[in-house]
C-alpha cells in the first residue's frame, strides 16, 4: 500500500526545525499533533530520511506503515487511524 512511505514521532518542540519541502505536510498546521500536543506525526516517500528530520533530538522511528498503524491505534492521538497515515 505504502511500500515506500516512512513515519516519525518528534517532540512538538521541534516542529519549527522541520524543512518541510523534505515531507508530506506542507506546514506545522497540516500537521498531526498527539492530544497533549507533546507529539508531532510526519511521513515521507523515500527509503532516506530528510535532512532535517536527522538534526532533530527526539525521534521516534523511522515506522512502516504497518508499524505507525499499530502506535497510531492508541488515544494518545486525535483522530482515527484510517485518517492520519
Amino acid at each position: 500500500m505504502f511500500e515506500n512511505r516512512k513515519y516519525v514521532i518528534i517532540n512538538a518542540e521541534e516542529i519549527d526545525k522541520v524543512n518541510f519541502l523534505e515531507v508530506e505536510q506542507t506546514s506545522k498546521e497540516t500537521c498531526l499533533f498527539s492530544l497533549d500536543k507533546t507529539k508531532v506525526l510526519l511521513k515521507w516517500e523515500s527509503e532516506e530520511t530528510p535532512e532535517s528530520i536527522q538534526k532533530l533530538n527526539l525521534v521516534e522511528g523511522p515506522y512502516t506503515y504497518a508499524e505507525i498503524h499499530n502506535i497510531l491505534k492508541n488515544s494518545f492521538w486525535s483522530e482515527p487511524i484510517e485518517n492520519l497515515v
